[in-house]
């Protein structure tokens, strides 16, 4: 088994190990340490300077490119260019403030439009009677006939998830529980009298920013708002440089954009809640936003 090396990244105070001919960059972008990388780590911007606190051996020499953007002096004094310096032991990296990606002003604010409310997912409080001798139905029979005749529903689809749920929960609850549907379908069930709480979730993915409205489906208010700068900015801070990583990299590199999309969405998610005191598990719809490179 190849020895790993230890890299720590101050002042974030963060480390891990990887193993020797990592480059600083990469190394920082599996911690979440926010470099700047307009090119989207070619070795042309120079905006990823950062501090090599270290010994010989310890980096790659100075490429052609970190020659281009580094003066004598700074060499001297450790500087290097995250995007092409590889580590060989295990070092500190200071991050100077110019090289961080800084915490904006984000604005999340709009007109609001009045809009007939009109959901795709609504929720339903039904009882059930239980099953007796007389009346020996399915589970599932006696729910959507049970929701036909307090609700006037058409006969719905029901995902497996409930299927496999449905006789525990109903028992549970003394046959009085919530349907949770989506166009003509089940998706969800719940125990009790859950109707009150039905949220949805808008995301805008722009390419400096991701902005989420949790949106109270039953009154048609948004009840908290998040936003945070785009993970993918370590990649590359515009569209461009993130499509040239994503050709050189592969889908190894593709994913990794990718989850750093969903790590952001799914922060936006917690704090959202937080905010309205809703639960994760009560958004039932998620609609998303972008252009086309960021679909």
């Amino acid at each position: 088994m190849t020895p790993q090396i230890e890299v720590v990244f101050q002042p974030h105070g963060k480390r891990a190990e990887f193993p020797p001919g990592v480059t600083v960059m990469e190394a920082a972008q599996a911690l979440g340490v926010d470099i700047s990388s307009l090119c989207g780590g070619k070795g042309k911007c120079g905006k990823c300077k950062v501090r090599v606190l270290g010994g010989d051996g310890t980096v790659s020499e100075p490429s052609d490119k970190e020659l281009k953007h580094l003066s004598e002096e700074e060499i001297r004094d450790g500087f290097r260019l995250a995007c092409t310096t590889r580590l060989g032991a295990s070092t500190v990296i200071h991050v100077p403030l110019r090289s961080r990606i800084g915490r904006q002003r984000l604005q999340t604010g709009g007109l609001e439009i009045p809009v007939k409310l009109d959901p795709l997912v609504k929720k339903y409080r039904v009882t059930m009677p239980p099953p007796h001798l007389r009346d020996s139905r399915a589970d599932e029979d006696r729910l959507l006939a049970s929701l036909t005749e307090q609700h006037g529903l058409p006969e719905l689809g029901i995902d497996f998830d409930v299927y496999r749920s449905l006789p525990n929960i109903v028992r549970e609850a003394n046959w009085d529980a919530t349907a949770v549907v989506w166009k003509d379908r089940i998706i969800a069930l719940e125990a009790g009298d859950t109707s009150d709480s039905c949220f949805g979730l808008a995301v805008d993915v722009g390419t400096t920013k991701l902005a989420g409205f949790l949106i109270d489906l039953k009154r048609g208010e948004v009840v908290a708002v998040a936003a945070r700068m785009n993970p993918q900015i370590p990649f590359g801070e515009d569209v461009m440089s993130r499509v040239s990583h994503i050709m050189n990299g592969g889908w190894d590199a593709l994913e990794k954009l990718q989850d750093a999309v969903v790590s952001g969405v799914n922060e936006i998610i917690v704090e959202c809640c937080g905010e309205a005191d809703a639960r994760p598990e009560e958004i039932y719809e998620l609609n998303f936003g972008g252009n086309t490179v960021m679909q």
